[in-house]
Formats: structure tokens, C-alpha cells, sequence
């Protein structure tokens, strides 16, 4: 592309500028005598045959860090003199320090300072303008380096010669000394926290080591003895054989876009901490430091003004002498009182350049040289209503006037600390309307909390709206789980939802349902009975909407009532067992003696012998019957001691051995526990072991093995030794595990079906319980649960 007829007025390109900021240029720079030319791509910028009336390229930040570089390469190479500017949307874009190191001469954020671009740019035109006009000339390169505000500096590496510009000494001066060496003039001048960084970052420059360009980012002293933030970059010269003979550079103070920077990401900081609902003190706290940080060598403070609206308290001053806040602390506000009590007073910014000569100050000159503070600009804080809430306060260790940055930013300090007291006053308002509401509402949380009974609210639909923490530990679920899932579904097997829904209804209907009992699944499948009543909650607004329910659980009472009528069955028994038992031994002695003599008649009858044998082992079994049944209906007494379970389960193995010596029985031991004592009575304890081993062996074929594994549990919020036996015999069906633990069922050729129902008994006195599981040809799993503390 070739751009021609504009060799009067200066030309400024656009390439991929955002589209307000393109048109903003496009109506200002015009009125400055500029030529405006927008481009969309790099084709059209490679495409520019002239590039001598092109003096600046205005490069948007949505490009990529290649296509910026080739844009810099392109300008650079065409036309020296011509200027690169990125104009970018990122206050800490990576883009912008990768474009200065590739040779960009500056960068501007946007939405854009236009009046700063302006400036600048007409900074660069005459640089521009003295090039062109002086690019046949030797000394051109010496002139445009005059014409510019930057400071610049050309270092003769052969003689060590370093020369810098007027603006350079006007920025950073005095100038060296006589007979001073010029690097380490700069070298004094370098933040000591930079400048080991940028010092050794040099000397690889100059010594080739980085290539032609370098580029480096520090804090340098101005003559004010202040440090600015500074973007150095130079470009170094070789001779014919590559060997470096000179670097020139130029140095840029970008303090002030430094400082917006952190202005912003500082503001950014306070929004997000207001956001996240962190406590007033600390928001204040933290504009107050983050301020102190971005204006070095300050010191600032927050006042807000007390109930009385009369006199200031201190809200953050952490770098203040604590005597001077004491001081402050209390003051009335008033037209003559100091920079904060006038702001606070009067409702505007107050100035005080020299707090020393100032009659606003008079009675307190004292307490600010005590301080050391000579300089105090207060900005008052507004709430949304215009309302003075308190000030916000700049202090310097000397006379000082603010400019235009420091306005901004106390007005911006200001309103920021309004946003937060007023939001802090607003839920303080709120917290003490809500204090009686909160009273009431905790009292009827607590009550439905506290109650051992279920409180569960449906809406119209039935979903679960909430329920209490009784109700979670009765049905195992949380609310979180189940919360908007339908409640018949969740608690209630199919067989019951119509009952329960047709109740539901006619509750929401006005007809409440009053202790109805029906069986509430938990989530472990477990089925407990429980008395509902329902109760229709009215909305005055939204009209009926919800279902009040209280349960009571009743499984534990009827549980107890069944026991009761089963110690009234089991003592019955045990009477009739009582008196049955001794009448029945009497006569089955006498049937043993009658035996014993018949059998002594009967020598040379061996065919009879066997026969008596029969019935005497008939009798055997007769009696061991009468024993049982006696001993599962007869009271249990225990006596109680602490004993080790392994100890008792090894007397049990070796009772039984001695019977079973001709088996191959394997017995493995698990102990997952570091603590295997119960208080137990010992001698029932091992007569469950003991029965629990014949069943297992029974069950089990040579070569047999039996697994035994302590381990510790909780059962019923007690802590619990947990044993569990384990064979590999034939298993035990679904019936089998259902009817394990009823009275005369066996499946045994031989024997009453009483020793598991009397185990169980045993084991549920001492307040544990016994457990079976296991499937056919996968063996027998039987958990003895014996609560550690348990008296029997």
C-alpha cells in the first residue's frame, strides 16, 4: 500500500486499535495536524512503500506477542525515526514489557489519558521532525537527542567516555565529578534493591553477552532524591570483527503510569476484600497501608466522626506516633481544626502544604513536629446521601502541594472508605432490626434441635423442605442429600406410600393426622415404627404451602414391651421347666438304674445289649433337652469382670480340641486394636465362644479353617470390641440367616436350635449384640459385638 500526498503534515497509523479507542483518535488527532490512518492487518502494514511521512504507530494490546514484534521489526527497520506506541486494556500486561524490551518507545492503558498521549506524542513529533530534517546530517543523531525530553546516554566502550543529555542531568543530575568514574555515578544512583539485578544485567550488554538490544526495568534517583520507576533500553554497536565498541540508550520515567498501576490494583484489592465481607477495621486498615505503600515516604490515617457527629475518633493511623493519635483521638471537629477537623467540618478537601505557617494547625504545631510531619492533605468521606462520615488523611515529612495524581487518588481513598463504613453502618442497622426476630427464631431452632423427636416440613408437593438433627440420626441420611426429594419415596416402602399420602393430603386439606403409626425406612434399611402427627402450616401470603410432621419413635418401646412379654413367656417356662425338670430326672434315673440291671441280666444277649444302649442314649439326649430348654428360659445372673476376649475365646478353642483331636483345624487370629478387654461375665462369654466353634466345625469339612479378627467399634455411641468368626463351610441361606436366632430352629440331625437364641441372649444382656451373615458355599461370618464398659 502506498500512502501518498501527506508529506506536510505528520502521519499516524492505527493497527488493531479497539474500536472506541480508534474513533476517539480519529476526531482528536486531526485537530493537532495529524493524518490519521487506520489499518486492520498486517498485510496492509507490510504492504507501505513511503514510511517517510510516517512518524508514529498506534498498536492495539489485542495482538500477540509475535505479531507485536514483527509490527516493531517492521517500524524499526523501515523508518528509525518513526515511533511505536501500545495502547493496552491490562494494567500488568506481559505484552507491554515484551514490547518495550523489543524496542517499543512507549505504552498507554486504556480507556486512554488522551491529554497524556497527546503529549507525548508531540514529545516524539519533534524528535521525528528534527530526524527527518537532519538525516543527511552528521550531527543529526546529537540533535535529536537534544530535541527529546528522554534522558539519553552514549557510552564509548573503547575510551569509557559515557555522555548523557541536558535532560538526563535535569531529571537525574548533579552531574559526575571531576575525575568520578561515569558508571559508578549511575551505579550509586540505582535502588540498592536493584542493583545487583540491573548491574550485572549491564554488563552482560556491553560485554555482547545479551545481543544488540537491552532493556531492564528499575528505580533510579532523581535530584530530588526520590526514586522514579524508570524503563532503560539501549542498543549496542560492534566493529568488523563483532567486538562491542559502543551502547546507546535512552531512559524513561514512567513512575507516574507506575503508580496508577498500583492505584488501581490497590483499589481492586479493597473492593475485593469489601466484596468477600471482611470486618471494617481490616478494609481500613488495609487502605491505609496499601496508600502509604504506593506514596513512599508518607504516612496516612482515618478518622471517622463518633455518635455526637462532633468530634473525630481514630479508626487507622498504624504509622502514626502513638502520642499523636492519643492526641487527635477525641478531637472536636471545627473551622480552624487542623486539616481534618476543618474537612470534617466544612465538608471539603483541606490543603495544608506547610503545616508550620499554618493558622489551621494553630495548637497542635507542636504535636506535628513531634510527629514529624510538615505536609497533611484531608479529604472528607461521604456516605451516599452526601453525609460527612469521617476524613481521609495524607501526611508528609515535608512541605508539599499535591498535583493532579494525588487528588485523584485522595478523592478515590475517600470514597472507597465510604463505600465500606456506609455498608458497615447499613448492616449494623440491619443486625439490630433483626436481634428480637433472631431471638425468637434461635429459641424454636434450639427447641427443634433439642427434641428427641423427628420435625420434618414437606411442601404442597411432599418434597423435603428440611428436617432436624434427630431426624438425621434416626434415618442416616442428611438433609443436603435429600433436600426437594419426594419424602414417601426417601422413608417409605411401597407398600405403605398410599396410607401415607392420602394422610398428607387431607392434612393439607385442614384434616390433621394424630398418631398414626407406620414404619419408616432408614438408610441402612432398617425399619422403625414411628407415631406421626401432621399439622397444615399457614403462609398469611403464599396461603398453605407447607406440611408440619412430628414422629415419635416408638420401635425402642415396643421393643421393650415385647421383651417384657417375652421375660413373662421365658419365666413361665422357666416354672414349668423348673418343677418338669426335677420330676422328669427322677424318672429318668430310675429308667437309668432299671437299664444298668437289665443290661447286667442280658450278658448272652449282645442283640438286646444294643438295644438298652439306644435307649440310654435316648435318655442322654432327653436330659441335655431338659437342660436347654431350662437354661434359656431361667434368669440370667452375671458377675462381672474385666477380662482379655482373646483369653476367653483360647479357653473356648481348647475345651473343644480335645473332643475334635482327630480333625485338621487351622485357626488364624487378626488383632486390628491395640485394646481387647470388656467387662464381661467370663464363663457365658465362653460358653457363646464355645457354641459358636461347634457350629463352625459342624458346618465345615477336613481340613477346616476358622478366622478370627479383633477389631474396635462403635455400637451405640459406646466404644465396643468387635469379634468376628469366620469359616468356609457350606454357608447358610436366606432363611437360614432370617430364622438363625429363633427358638427350637436347627438344621442339625442332632440337637434343640437353642444355643444360637441363647447366645444371643447373653450377648444382648451385656448390652452388645450378635450378628450373621454369609450365602450358600461361601461360609459363615458371626460378629460378636461386646461393648467395652458393660456391667452385665
Amino acid at each position: 500500500m502506498l500512502i501518498a500526498g501527506f508529506r506536510e503534515n505528520a502521519v499516524v497509523l492505527m493497527l488493531n486499535v479497539e474500536e472506541e479507542a480508534r474513533h476517539q483518535l480519529g476526531q482528536i488527532l486531526p485537530q493537532d495536524g495529524y493524518v490519521v490512518v487506520a489499518l486492520s492487518t498486517m498485510a496492509e502494514l507490510r504492504a507501505i512503500e513511503d514510511w517517510r511521512p510516517i512518524f508514529a504507530l498506534l498498536v492495539g494490546g489485542a495482538v500477540t506477542e509475535s505479531t507485536l514484534r514483527e509490527t516493531v521489526s517492521i517500524v524499526k527497520e523501515e523508518n528509525s525515526a518513526s515511533a511505536v506506541l501500545v495502547l493496552s486494556p491490562k494494567v500488568d500486561s506481559e505484552l507491554v514489557v515484551s514490547a518495550l524490551r523489543q524496542g517499543a518507545d512507549d505504552y498507554f492503558f486504556t480507556p486512554l489519558d488522551i491529554f497524556a498521549l497527546r503529549r507525548r506524542l508531540g514529545q516524539l513529533l519533534s524528535r521525528w521532525r528534527a530526524d527527518m530534517a537532519l538525516r543527511q546530517s552528521q550531527d543529526r543523531l546529537a540533535l535529536a537527542i537534544h530535541a527529546t525530553e528522554d534522558a539519553v546516554w552514549d557510552s564509548d566502550l573503547v575510551t569509557g567516555v559515557v555522555w548523557r543529555n541536558e535532560s538526563y542531568y535535569n531529571q537525574f543530575g548533579p552531574r559526575p565529578r571531576d575525575g568520578q568514574d561515569p558508571y559508578q555515578w549511575w551505579h550509586e544512583r540505582v535502588h540498592p534493591d536493584d542493583v545487583r539485578r540491573v548491574s550485572r544485567s549491564m554488563l552482560w550488554f556491553m560485554t555482547g553477552e545479551m545481543g544488540e538490544r537491552w532493556t531492564e526495568e528499575y528505580r533510579y534517583r532523581r535530584v530530588d532524591g526520590s526514586y522514579a520507576y524508570v524503563i532503560d533500553r539501549g542498543r549496542l554497536a560492534t566493529d568488523d570483527d563483532g567486538r562491542p565498541i559502543r551502547a546507546l540508550g535512552a531512559m524513561l520515567d514512567i513512575t507516574d503510569r507506575k503508580r496508577q498501576e498500583d492505584i488501581k490494583l490497590a483499589f481492586s484489592q479493597v473492593l475485593e476484600m469489601l466484596a468477600s465481607g471482611v470486618g471494617l477495621e481490616a478494609i481500613l486498615l488495609r487502605l491505609v497501608t496499601v496508600s502509604e505503600e504506593i506514596f513512599a515516604g508518607t504516612v496516612c490515617s482515618i478518622l471517622l466522626l463518633d455518635e455526637t457527629r462532633k468530634h473525630l475518633r481514630v479508626a487507622a493511623a498504624p504509622s502514626l506516633p502513638g502520642e499523636y493519635n492519643r492526641t487527635v483521638d477525641g478531637m472536636a471537629i471545627g473551622p480552624m481544626m487542623g486539616s481534618c477537623g476543618s474537612a470534617a467540618y466544612w465538608g471539603r478537601r483541606v490543603i495544608v502544604e506547610d503545616i508550620a505557617a499554618s493558622p489551621l494547625w494553630e495548637g497542635v504545631h507542636q504535636a506535628a513536629r513531634e510527629a514529624n510531619v510538615q505536609a497533611c492533605w484531608s479529604q472528607p468521606i461521604f456516605s451516599s446521601g452526601q453525609e460527612v462520615l469521617g476524613t481521609f488523611a495524607i501526611y508528609y515529612r515535608q512541605p508539599r502541594a499535591p498535583d493532579e495524581v494525588d487528588v485523584e487518588f485522595i478523592t478515590e481513598a475517600a470514597r472507597l472508605a465510604g463505600i465500606a463504613i456506609e455498608r458497615r453502618r447499613d448492616e449494623d442497622a440491619l443486625r439490630t432490626a433483626e436481634a428480637l426476630a433472631r431471638k425468637e427464631r434461635d429459641f424454636a431452632e434450639r427447641l427443634i434441635e433439642t427434641a428427641q423427636v423427628i420435625v420434618m416440613v414437606l411442601d404442597a408437593e411432599g418434597a423435603i423442605v428440611r428436617f432436624n438433627d434427630y431426624m438425621e440420626k434416626l434415618s442416616g441420611y442428611s438433609l443436603q442429600e435429600v433436600r426437594g426429594r419426594d419424602w414417601l419415596d426417601v422413608f417409605f416402602n411401597d407398600s405403605d406410600r398410599p396410607m401415607i399420602r392420602d394422610l398428607a393430603q387431607r392434612s393439607l386439606a385442614g384434616d390433621g393426622g394424630q398418631g398414626v403409626i407406620q414404619s419408616l425406612r432408614t438408610r441402612a434399611s432398617v425399619e422403625r415404627e414411628v407415631a406421626w402427627w401432621l399439622r397444615r402450616l399457614r403462609d398469611e401470603e403464599r396461603g398453605p404451602s407447607e406440611l408440619l410432621l412430628i414422629g415419635h419413635d416408638v420401635t425402642d418401646l415396643k421393643e421393650i414391651q415385647e421383651r417384657l412379654l417375652q421375660a413373662e413367656r421365658l419365666s413361665a417356662i422357666g416354672e414349668a421347666m423348673a418343677g418338669l425338670s426335677h420330676e422328669s430326672r427322677n424318672a429318668i434315673a430310675r429308667g437309668q438304674s432299671a437299664l444298668r440291671m437289665l443290661d447286667r441280666r442280658l450278658t448272652d444277649r449282645p442283640d438286646l445289649s444294643e438295644l438298652i444302649d439306644g435307649v440310654r442314649l435316648a435318655h442322654d439326649d432327653l436330659e441335655v433337652l431338659y437342660e436347654e430348654v431350662r437354661q434359656y428360659a431361667a434368669p440370667l445372673i452375671f458377675r462381672s469382670e474385666r477380662c482379655d476376649m482373646q483369653v476367653l475365646w483360647g479357653e473356648a478353642w481348647q475345651q473343644l480340641i480335645s473332643v475334635h483331636s482327630e480333625r485338621r483345624i487351622e485357626v488364624s487370629s487378626v488383632v486390628d486394636t491395640s485394646d481387647l478387654w470388656c467387662r464381661v461375665d467370663a464363663s457365658s462369654v465362653k460358653q457363646v465362644f464355645r457354641n459358636i466353634l461347634e457350629n463352625s466345625l459342624e458346618a465345615s469339612g477336613d481340613p477346616c479353617r476358622i478366622d478370627v479378627e479383633y477389631a474396635d467399634q462403635v455400637w451405640d455411641d459406646r466404644p465396643a470390641l468387635c469379634v468376628s468368626v469366620t469359616d468356609h463351610g457350606r454357608g447358610v441361606g436366606p432363611e437360614q440367616l432370617a430364622r438363625m436366632f429363633d427358638a427350637f430352629y436347627t438344621t442339625k440331625t442332632h440337637g434343640t436350635g437353642l444355643g444360637m437364641a441363647i447366645c444371643r441372649r447373653i450377648i444382648q444382656k451385656h448390652g452388645g449384640d450378635i450378628r450373621v451373615s454369609g450365602s450358600l458355599g461361601e461360609g459363615t461370618t458371626i460378629e460378636v459385638i461386646l461393648p467395652r464398659g458393660s456391667s452385665g
